[in-house]
């Protein structure tokens, strides 16, 4: 494509630059004749051309920029007049300082978070509450402590945590799925459990939402959770399992919900109802004095008292009495057998009504002479009583035994 003839831009731009061509445009002579008058019209000639000349070619240093600029843009045109604005100008920059960016690790507040799901807590790092019974924390630890697959060592060969039933729900009404889980530390006499919640914080990390239940008090211990809305129902018993027949535990459902706080019972019962298999028995009795007799032989006599505090009827008490080997005992129903260096003996009561207490009085008489017998060894015996299989309430065994001196006198 031809360039367009660009001549007459210049012509425009610099008026006076065809002045510097005027004396090779108009004819006359380029050398003129010698003389005054002929010399003055050379010098006047040269003045005024180099004047137009120097305008010229400083014109054209600024000139040729511009038009080979606009010759390489053939198709930019002038820009139009402006137009009048009529809309209300734009706003300036506002100069409020801008808000500082979220703390590293925190997320926007209103961000999504994730749900909690059971295979992530079973390999997490779990803050472990402080037992609050004191003979647990010696052996079952508490703090931030590493589980994998749902276990972790407890300090101690022998103990063990284990985290088992764990449900999801939605505990805070946020609309996001959070966690409780059983949290158990297992080991040699000892049986301890924590109901937990998890939620996650703003860095969306794994944190302790509260204790929705620990093992205490009636709850002897529990062994399932399930979820009812927004609360958790842990499913307690009354008695630990060892040693009990199964028909003796008995079960409820308890809910636990958050009340932005804490963990509080917000449904099914409060408190076991008495049952009707237990009750408090306990046993007192005092210093057994021995006398020597005519044959040699030391005598005297057992009394021991048994007491039913209640709730209920103990239908067939048993009384089991522990004596040196050197002796022996006589009494009504009283059946005694010698066995590990001791003489053990054993009577089934009367059933025995709740706020009622029965007397028992025993012979004891030593079976070998007096120069056989060790006049300056300590003795002692035991008595205790017990409705089996079943267990106690009130203080538990504490004062289901007594352990008096036997002095030889």
């Amino acid at each position: 494509m031809t360039e367009p003839d660009r001549t007459g831009d210049l012509d425009r731009l610099f008026p006076d630059l065809h002045l510097a061509f005027t004396p090779f445009r108009s004819g006359e002579p380029l050398v003129v004749s010698a003389g005054a008058e002929a010399a003055r019209t050379v010098v006047a000639r040269r003045r005024r051309n180099r004047t137009v000349t120097t305008a010229a070619l400083a014109a054209l240093i600024v000139a040729v920029p511009a038009v080979v600029w606009a010759a390489a843009l053939p198709d930019r045109h002038v820009p139009p007049p402006a137009v009048e604005q009529t809309t209300a100008p734009a706003p300036s920059p506002s100069t409020t300082t801008p808000a500082a960016p979220p703390t590293p690790g925190t997320p926007t507040p209103g961000a999504p978070q994730l749900p909690i799901g059971a295979e992530e807590l079973r390999d997490s790092v779990i803050d472990v509450p402080r037992w609050s019974r004191p003979e647990l924390r010696s052996t079952c630890p508490s703090g931030p402590i590493r589980f994998d697959d749902g276990q972790a060592s407890g300090g101690s060969v022998d103990i063990r945590l284990r985290l088992t039933h764990l449900v999801e729900l939605d505990l805070d009404g946020d609309g996001v799925r959070e966690a409780a889980v059983r949290l158990a530390c297992e080991g040699p006499e000892r049986d301890a459990a924590v109901a937990l919640a998890f939620d996650r914080d703003r860095a969306g990390r794994i944190v302790r939402l509260g204790i929705v239940l620990e093992q205490g008090g009636d709850v002897a211990g529990f062994d399932e959770l399930r979820t009812a809305g927004s609360a958790v129902e842990v499913r307690v018993r009354d008695y630990h399992l060892e040693g009990l027949p199964s028909e003796t535990i008995r079960y409820q459902w308890r809910a636990y919900s958050w009340n932005g706080e804490r963990f509080v019972q917000s449904g099914g019962p409060t408190a076991f109802p008495p049952h009707p298999l237990v009750t408090d028995l306990s046993i007192g009795g005092e210093e057994l004095r021995l006398t020597r007799g005519e044959d040699g032989a030391y005598t005297g006599t057992l009394s021991l008292t048994v007491r039913n505090a209640g709730p209920q009827r103990a239908t067939a008490p048993e009384l089991v009495v522990t004596l040196p080997p050197e002796t022996r005992a006589t009494g009504t129903g009283l059946r005694c057998t010698a066995y590990a260096g001791k003489l053990s003996c054993v009577r089934t009561l009367a059933p025995l009504d709740a706020g009622r207490s029965v007397d028992l009085i025993f012979e004891v008489r030593t079976v070998v002479q007096e120069e056989q017998l060790d006049l300056d060894r300590s003795r002692d015996y035991s008595a205790s009583i017990g409705w089996s299989p079943y267990p106690e309430s009130g203080n538990g065994y504490e004062d289901n035994t007594v352990r008096r001196r036997i002095v030889l006198g």
